[in-house]
């Protein structure tokens, strides 16, 4: 494999305005979003003008809320933007084995989202359903290395679009010192990956079950036992052929007035692991998640200065740290 050393630069200017009115039975809110990113990409010190990049783009969103009684209604439209991160757009090969290398793709494009939501609550029950069109999606896929067609390239490329609809259900009630909280979910997607022998698509959708329970056994004193399920489902070109069950149970005690505090968790109890298949066309791969296994975790806080500064901020460069 090529020697390679690429570096990419990139200069984001933001602006956002949001504007609120109150209505008889609720309220308006419409934001605008302003996005400007001058990218520069160099290999081996020489800047590409193929894939050095500049976007402008403006993102609308729109929020209605509404209340009558214990019903609580809210409706809302956004747009958003998806970047690839760094290690997607490296110019550099990995190599795995003999078999399998993997690649970046400096020719990526970032990932336009629209989607719309509608919550209903009545008490402690909660009702989401959403539904998402992204314009260059990025996927996952495969292509024979020239010469050496028993290794496989994985890489990242654009798609056309993708739909996706999801359904969340929660039930939340409180019984005195004892709060359990049921989600039930599903999504369901639309897409059509191109590979040799025509386009793969996703069948199944994929469910999820969530039961958290929180106990509030004395002021200082909580515990909690989490479980989590995910079924056999597809999402893109991935499935999930065998279904996962994930058991957490923790304790927390604090002293102090809440200064210090003990939390004991246990993670993975159930000793999970997650198997999925990457379709490719010609090639399926076969893959196995081996976890930690179980865990248990101690951790002891303590708070030098328990006053809630003002600033309510979260850093502009959140997001970009993310992708890094």
């Amino acid at each position: 494999m090529p020697t390679s050393f690429t570096e990419q630069k990139e200069r984001n200017y933001i602006f956002f305005a949001e504007y609120a009115h109150p209505l008889p039975f609720g309220q308006l809110k419409v934001g605008l979003r302003n996005e400007n990113v001058n990218s520069d990409y160099y290999s081996q010190g020489v800047r590409m003008a193929e894939q050095s990049r500049n976007y402008h783009h403006f993102f609308p969103s729109v929020g209605l809320m509404a209340r009558t009684g214990d019903v609580q209604l809210m409706l809302n439209y956004a747009m958003k933007i998806k970047r690839p991160n760094y290690w997607q757009l490296r110019g550099s090969v990995t190599y795995a084995n003999r078999f399998t290398w993997d690649s970046g793709n400096p020719l990526l494009k970032p990932t336009i989202n629209n989607e719309v939501s509608l919550m209903a609550m009545y008490k402690w029950v909660n009702l989401v359903l959403g539904y998402k069109h992204d314009r260059d999606v990025i996927v996952n896929v495969a292509h024979e290395i020239p010469g050496s067609e028993a290794t496989t390239l994985m890489t990242n490329e654009n798609v056309d679009h993708k739909d996706a609809m999801r359904v969340m259900l929660t039930f939340s009630p409180r019984f005195g010192l004892y709060q359990p909280s049921l989600t039930l979910g599903m999504i369901k997607e639309w897409i059509k990956i191109p590979s040799p022998i025509g386009f793969i698509s996703p069948k199944n959708p994929a469910y999820n079950v969530q039961f958290n329970n929180n106990f509030q056994i004395l002021p200082t004193l909580t515990a909690n036992v989490n479980f989590n399920c995910a079924s056999r489902g597809d999402l893109e070109n991935v499935t999930l052929t065998e279904p996962i069950y994930v058991l957490e149970i923790g304790a927390t005690k604090t002293f102090l007035n809440d200064r210090l505090s003990i939390q004991v968790t246990g993670h993975n109890l159930l000793d999970s692991q997650e198997h999925y298949k990457l379709r490719y066309g010609l090639r399926t791969m076969q893959r196995v998640l081996h976890r930690d296994a179980r865990e248990v975790e101690f951790t002891v806080r303590y708070k030098f200065n328990a006053t809630q500064s003002k600033y309510k901020g979260t850093g502009a460069g959140a997001s970009e740290k993310e992708r890094l």
